[in-house]
């Protein structure tokens, strides 16, 4: 407020609708105002006024509470790639960047954004990031590593050594071999394994046929003695209806000797 021929305006209603009460203060004469714990929305125009007096007052709020990068953490990239990292801040008003790289006193870029192409192991370092406005500033800062990009080396089946560029070693002829003898263990098994099954099934095919086809042993029937009356002679008989058909020659039946056989003939 101001002196004036008539005494300042204390407006509470008003200050209460700027969401000011038990923040905004003044001193007993109403000359002096003061605002604590301000915030961001307390930004604007004060009037005060004494009589026909007025005066105008404008609150100007800002802040700058965080700067960082996204992603966070560092990066690492291969020669030839691109970098892309993002610089944010929580600022008002909003704020403006600049990217720089430690050692270096020149600005790289002025955009939000930073963006290298073609990367070289001489792009590795830390680079800064730096939020301003007028009223305050912040920095957040990210650590680039560029590397080698990895190469195979490839090496013919006939030779047995080899290099690489990370840990000097590689697949040689030796695992090619090895393969190849696996795989010639791993067939010769099922040969065996196939041969085997075959032979198992003809062998019972032909115990099926020699079952099928064979003749048991013939009983010779038992010869009973009888004696005629009054000749005093023995004779032979054999009930014939107890005969069996005689067989027919074959390789499985047995060699008879032949007075038996006649017998059978009868």
């Amino acid at each position: 407020g101001q002196s004036s021929p008539g005494a300042p305006v204390y407006d509470a209603a008003n200050i209460a609708a700027a969401g000011l009460t038990g923040r905004f203060t003044v001193t007993n004469d109403l000359m002096t105002a003061t605002i604590t714990t301000v915030r961001e929305t307390d930004d604007g125009y004060f009037r005060c006024s004494s009589g026909s007096t007025e005066i105008t007052h404008r609150l100007i709020t800002h802040k700058m509470t965080s700067v960082s990068i996204l992603p966070p953490g560092s990066v690492k990239e291969y020669v030839g790639g691109t970098f892309n990292i993002t610089c944010t801040a929580d600022s008002k008003p909003a704020a403006s960047f600049t990217w720089t790289k430690q050692g270096d006193s020149g600005v790289i870029s002025s955009d939000e954004t930073l963006r290298i192409s073609d990367l070289t192991i001489n792009d590795t370092g830390t680079y800064v990031c730096t939020a301003y406005h007028q009223y305050a500033s912040g920095t957040a800062s990210v650590q680039l590593t560029v590397e080698e990009v990895e190469t195979t080396t490839r090496i013919p089946i006939s030779d047995t050594t080899c290099h690489s560029t990370e840990d000097q070693s590689c697949y040689g002829a030796g695992v090619v071999a090895g393969t190849a003898v696996g795989c010639l263990v791993a067939g010769l098994l099922i040969g065996v394994a196939a041969t085997l099954l075959i032979l198992r099934y003809r062998t019972a095919k032909h115990n099926e046929n020699d079952k099928d086809g064979g003749y048991e042993d013939v009983q010779v029937p038992t010869r009973t003695v009888t004696q005629r009356p009054g000749t005093g002679n023995d004779d032979y008989e054999t009930p014939m209806e107890n005969l069996p058909s005689p067989p027919q020659p074959s390789g499985h039946y047995q060699d008879l000797r032949p007075a038996v056989y006649q017998s059978l003939q009868r």
